[in-house]
């Protein structure tokens, strides 16, 4: 018992290596204490050897078949490996010995996400809250989860809690889910510190980096779970292969590693210097290599999105650690050192709703690989069930960008523009059957909504959104590499900015490309002008042409330019710590090619 409760403190103190040889102590005084075995598991599950944490929660349902938690754990396991049919079977089973588990409840719930079934997940986090009412975190997923398949009931109400359990400290709603439901960046950041402080503390196992020599060349380590075909991806390939190898070191550090390598996962280990998959080492261990390497800037291109590695940086991993891209907030984190962003999307007055210093860029904190280019492939419209004559609306935004209030104003754009329709991303059935209703309710015919297929390669996608009129973006979750995508094939973009990083997105990409007439602050405004270009087509084909003419001379679509813009962010960056210097906001100046 001894060295088993020994075993539990220090996983509580994140100390794995150690716990794990307490429990194996305690198995080899006692093998038959399920309890030990179980959490032997949970231990080699924060070492991230999956496959030995499955055999531990087996031995310990084996001794104790009747061991809920054991049960639960394997199927979270499985679950996590993707084996979410097989995950399920366990999960059942544990809510048949404990049907009072809210834990059951919520990871079959979390399941059922993997299996894209988001109304069970709903009914699983509904039961969850019912015997919890209160349960971390749990509300804000269900309400994020209601708006990927735009089930809006009791959405205001449930929303008001939510924003009143952030005020209040409480772990409600995970920081990304939040950014899509409110407009407000004092809050965002408040969600963040909680999220933060509650999963991934400043941990000093390690202690201080000491501070090292001047190098000829700055060490950087990129960290992604999205080394593949995705849209960080699709965005930075290009940055890495023009990094100045005269003054850089370019490393990769992969977070995830697919079942089966694309062809943009074969350009990245090109484009590295060194290519790392640090997937199967724990956060500890990971921080260690990164230190052991020296890397001098380790920047997360995650955040806080899906198989991100928050704790990675927890650790202190690199004397700078920077949020960029991936995650359009703040971190919360007092490791996290700087945003990269740009006049637009965090404009000064903004600065006190980010714990980390605003790196400003020039033009835009985004950029587009230069290579990615539209297929030669003709699409017609009617293979894509497009009306011939029609003026075409279009949204590829993600689900979960929807909401009432943009419905509202799509609704009122079609009904005053005839002959018009609404071309919208197909995010599975439920998601069609609610849209469809959604637009009726409204007085919206289902016959002037055209849902678009996925397509076999980016590169088709590219050359399919040439096919639209306007792009008409949401709010308060803007388009992000979705509307780099329409504007580099000429497509103008209808904007609404707001308050937040998230709601100013657009608006930042449309004054890189001089569009800055698209963007629009009221809704009233942006129903308006979306109307107008659908009834005016030669204004329309007038904003395009200064698209057109502007996307050879924007730097959003200039790699070279905007990798001296980051290097020189970077150096700066280092400049300060090497003299001692706090970290505070820099403003870089705009470069030219060389």
């Amino acid at each position: 018992i001894s060295w088993s409760n020994k075993g539990l403190a220090l996983f509580e103190l994140n100390d794995y290596k150690e716990s794990l040889e307490c429990y194996e102590r305690a198995i080899n005084l006692n093998p038959n204490q399920a309890e030990i075995w179980n959490n032997r598991g949970n231990v080699l599950n924060a070492l991230r050897r999956s496959d030995e944490s499955l055999s531990s929660y087996e031995r310990a349902i084996k001794i104790f078949p009747n061991y809920s938690e054991a049960w639960i754990n394997m199927g979270c396991t499985l679950n996590d490996l993707g084996y979410n049919e097989k995950a399920l079977t366990y999960f059942n089973h544990a809510i048949e010995l404990n049907a009072c588990s809210t834990s059951a409840f919520v990871n079959r719930g979390n399941n059922w996400l993997g299996l894209n079934n988001y109304e069970k997940a709903i009914k699983d986090y509904d039961i969850a809250l019912t015997l919890e009412p209160m349960a971390d975190w749990i509300l804000g997923k269900k309400l994020f989860i209601k708006t990927k398949i735009l089930d809006w009931t009791n959405f205001d109400n449930e929303l008001k809690v939510i924003i009143e359990g952030v005020i209040a400290n409480n772990k409600i709603v995970h920081p990304l889910a939040f950014l899509s439901l409110i407009d407000d960046p004092k809050l965002h950041k408040q969600c963040a510190q909680i999220y933060i402080n509650d999963q991934f503390p400043l941990k000093d196992k390690f202690g201080p980096i000491i501070k090292r020599e001047e190098k000829r060349r700055i060490k950087i380590g990129y960290f992604s779970p999205d080394f593949r075909n995705h849209a960080v991806s699709y965005l930075t390939a290009e940055i890495y292969e023009m990094h100045d190898r005269k003054q850089f070191e370019v490393i990769a550090f992969s977070l995830f590693e697919p079942s089966e390598e694309d062809e943009m996962r074969l350009r990245l280990k090109k484009g590295f210097d060194k290519f790392i998959d640090i997937s199967n080492l724990s956060d500890d261990e990971a921080a260690q290599l990164v230190r052991e390497m020296e890397i001098d800037i380790a920047v997360d291109l995650a955040g806080f999105s899906g198989k991100s590695r928050t704790g990675i940086f927890s650790y202190r991993a690199a004397p700078l650690q920077i949020n960029w891209l991936g995650y359009p907030g703040t971190l919360g984190a007092e490791y996290i050192d700087y945003i990269i962003a740009d006049e637009v999307t965090i404009p000064q007055t903004n600065f006190d709703n980010f714990n980390e210093k605003i790196i400003h860029l020039p033009h835009s904190y985004m950029v587009n690989d230069s290579k990615r280019i539209p297929s030669e492939k003709i699409f017609t419209k009617e293979e894509l069930g497009l009306p011939k004559e029609a003026f075409i609306y279009c949204c590829f935004n993600n689900d979960y960008k929807y909401n009432n209030d943009i419905f509202d104003s799509w609704s009122r754009i079609l009904s005053a523009v005839s002959n018009s329709i609404l071309w919208i991303t197909d995010h599975g059935d439920l998601f069609k059957k609610n849209v469809i209703k959604e637009f009726e309710i409204r007085g919206v015919e289902s016959s002037r909504i055209i849902f678009a297929y996925r397509v076999g390669s980016n590169s088709d996608h590219l050359a399919r959104c040439s096919l639209a009129d306007l792009f008409l973006d949401t709010f308060p979750y803007n388009a992000h590499t979705t509307c780099v995508d329409f504007l580099r094939v000429g497509i103008p973009v209808l904007t609404k900015i707001g308050k937040s990083f998230a709601s100013r997105v657009a608006a930042s990409l449309l004054n890189s490309v001089g569009l800055q007439n698209l963007v629009t602050s009221k809704s009233a405004d942006y129903e308006s002008l979306a109307i107008n270009l659908g009834s005016n087509r030669f204004e329309l084909e007038e904003i395009k042409l200064k698209l057109q003419e502007n996307i050879n001379l924007s730097p959003l679509f200039n790699s070279e330019i905007f990798t001296n813009n980051l290097e020189a962010a970077y150096k700066q960056a280092l400049r300060r710590y090497q003299l001692d210097l706090e970290s505070d906001h820099l403003f870089i100046t705009s470069s030219i090619a060389n």
